[in-house]
């Protein structure tokens, strides 16, 4: 599990890697003032923190997402 942000457009990428879990897995993306967290469940009641950002939020539009990748080059 990583969690990935970026602070606005064009911006460098920081990443938090955080431990292996094999799927299913569960993923929530939680907004509090300016802060954004990731967090992480092997079930979906119980949530394990996988990373944070504090985000400049003084625009009208923000994204966010999900992505997968096995993180295997082969």
């Amino acid at each position: 599990i990583s969690f990935f942000s970026r602070v606005g457009l064009n911006a460098p990428s920081s990443r938090t890697i955080g431990p292996f879990r094999s799927s299913p897995v569960w993923v929530r993306i939680v907004r509090v003032s300016n802060q954004v967290y990731g967090y992480f469940s092997d079930n979906g009641v119980h949530w394990e923190l996988a990373g944070y950002e504090a985000l400049p939020f003084s625009g009208s539009k923000y994204y966010a997402g999900f992505a997968l990748s096995s993180g295997d080059n082969n």
